[in-house]
């Protein structure tokens, strides 16, 4: 896996250790936002959310970790597509908004205040390079894609940042309406992270990642 990681606080002297948590699968805290979860799928949601982390932080800080790293929190496309499921959180829908599943906007600002509480850092992780197939964005804005189809060399540096990654719709960051949009809808989350990690930096064109981190 290639990931960059924005740092957005104060250097620390000593080096910082990161557990990462995919939230929908590491512990369920609050069934009453749990939809249609169903644990007995592999490919359904499970009920993970920020009530579960949040009760479970004492155990990973006890791990010795100093931060930990949420995969993507934002709303979300929730239907499985030709059997994969979406609990990973990467098929955006709307980045600006938090995905309900994992909770309300209270109970997101108590998770933040626990990590405080703590002197432990959250890494967020921003989906930059596409949306989920059939979201809003790629219906009210078509021309902000590119149209290429999927990678099919995977050694080739032009198609890996302006063709479809299995077929995400793939945004194309050189248009200036794109990075204000991507711009704008990351500030919500930036002001709660340690640190952001980038989807998929290997798919996304180093002017658009500088573009970013001055953004931040």
């Amino acid at each position: 896996m290639i990931a960059l990681l924005l740092g957005l606080g104060v250097a620390h002297a000593a080096p910082e250790s990161v557990y990462l948590v995919l939230v929908d699968r590491f512990a369920n805290g609050d069934p009453s936002n749990d939809a249609d979860a169903d644990i007995d799928d592999p490919s359904a949601f499970h009920g993970g959310d920020f009530a579960g982390l949040q009760a479970n932080l004492d155990h990973i800080q006890g791990l010795g970790f100093t931060q930990v790293w949420l995969t993507p929190i934002a709303k979300m496309r929730t239907e499985t597509i030709g059997g994969h499921g979406a609990f990973h959180g990467y098929w955006t829908e709307d980045g600006a908004r938090l995905e309900p599943r994992f909770g309300t906007d209270a109970e997101w600002l108590r998770l933040q205040d626990a990590f405080k509480e703590r002197g432990m850092g959250l890494v967020i992780d921003m989906v930059t390079n596409h949306v989920g197939p059939e979201t809003p964005l790629t219906r009210t804005h078509p021309q902000w894609f590119h149209t290429r189809g999927d990678i099919t060399d995977w050694s080739d540096p032009v198609q890996l940042v302006t063709h479809d990654v299995h077929g995400l719709p793939d945004l194309n960051q050189d248009l200036p309406e794109v990075q204000a949009h991507l711009i704008q809808e990351g500030r919500p989350w930036w002001s709660a992270a340690a640190a952001l990690r980038l989807d998929a930096v290997r798919h996304i064109s180093p002017d658009f990642v500088r573009t970013y981190r001055d953004a931040i």
